[in-house]
């Protein structure tokens, strides 16, 4: 069960601030309340503003928290204080990611850096842009160099606050260079932004985890 959440940070401190809040305070404060699965913080690279959004967070958590309401949980509320210090809680937006793998080299360490391509569907059939991105995705795989993985997000919201995409396209790679003509073409095509990627282990998020309260 994978959810994906985007966060904006407060308007008096800067983006690095923030990153600064999130990996050292926050992150830990969360872990403790969350038994989280996966948890990575992809932090936007740079002054682009253009979307309002400065991180997307993925929260990876068991198949039994399916259905659970997460973001009314005592757990989430104890956070709430915190996230007022460094960002904006009631623009966070979230939701489910449906996550298929498209490609992955045989070998690849953990990159720092990834791209993150946005796609909203317009109206248009869901199906069909999922089997357009797809293709892209295989597309890319063959035509970039350097890339040790690539994902695609399908994703789907709450209707009462709507997420701003349908689908994300991960690709893991140090140096994407220029983006191939293939992508415009591509309907719901947003834009692409590189990010600054912190994970943390299986390990760290066992150790760090006292007690989800509901």
């Amino acid at each position: 069960m994978k959810a994906v959440s985007l966060l904006v940070r407060k308007p008096e401190i800067t983006r690095a601030a923030f990153r600064d809040y999130y990996e050292h305070q926050h992150c830990t404060l969360a872990m403790q309340h969350f038994p989280f699965q996966r948890y990575v913080r992809n932090h936007l690279v740079g002054g682009d503003d253009r979307f309002g959004f400065d991180c997307i967070s993925e929260f990876g958590m068991a198949d039994d928290f399916r259905g659970v309401n997460l973001m009314g949980s005592r757990s989430r509320q104890m956070l709430e204080a915190d996230e007022r210090e460094f960002m904006r809680p009631e623009l966070i937006r979230v939701a489910a990611a449906e996550e298929h793998v498209l490609f992955e080299a045989a070998r690849h360490g953990p990159s720092l850096r990834r791209h993150v391509l946005l796609f909203c569907h317009e109206g248009r059939d869901q199906q069909v842009l999922r089997e357009k991105i797809e293709k892209l995705g295989v597309e890319l795989a063959q035509h970039l160099d350097s890339v040790s993985q690539i994902t695609m997000d399908i994703l789907s919201s709450d209707p009462a606050q709507p997420f701003p995409f349908d689908a994300l396209l991960w690709i893991q790679t140090e140096n994407l260079g220029g983006l191939p003509p293939q992508v415009n073409a591509v309907p719901g095509w947003a834009g692409a932004l590189e990010v600054a990627t912190c994970a943390s282990s299986e390990d760290e998020l066992r150790k760090r985890f006292v007690a989800f309260q509901p």
